[in-house]
């Protein structure tokens, strides 16, 4: 099993690196958690990437489940901060136990390295499917 360790990420720009720190290893069914502490004086306004895993009944497929919440912090006249908006992304894969290792590792590489394009991000970002 993968061990809970701080996740290292580029900001925007490319260049910045943004660490997401290990807060919480998942246990009993619960979520692991990271935060990114450097973006938000308060836990509510740090973005944080939640990820989970269960079998099926048949235990016959693993999924595993994945939400990032970015929230928008906007500061007031009196310097008080508050969350204006979110962006929220999730991820699901399921992965069948009779599936030959290699086609689930070359899947889900395929899959994640998609998602990280730049065209995919693009439509992301302007919230339009490509036309």
């Amino acid at each position: 099993m993968t061990q809970q360790t701080n996740i290292t990420v580029k900001k925007f720009d490319g260049v910045t690196d943004v660490v997401y720190s290990a807060v919480l290893p998942a246990a009993g069914g619960n979520a692991a958690v990271w935060r990114a502490p450097t973006l938000g004086t308060a836990m509510a306004h740090q973005p944080e990437l939640r990820i989970k895993s269960s079998k099926n009944k048949a235990g016959t497929v693993q999924r595993v489940e994945g939400v990032m919440v970015y929230p928008e912090i906007i500061t007031a006249a009196d310097g008080s901060k508050s969350i204006a908006n979110k962006t929220i992304g999730s991820f699901s894969f399921m992965n069948p136990s009779n599936m030959a290792l290699t086609a689930v590792q070359e899947g889900i590489a395929q899959a994640l390295n998609l998602f990280a394009s730049a065209h995919v991000k693009a439509q992301v970002i302007e919230g339009f499917a490509a036309v």
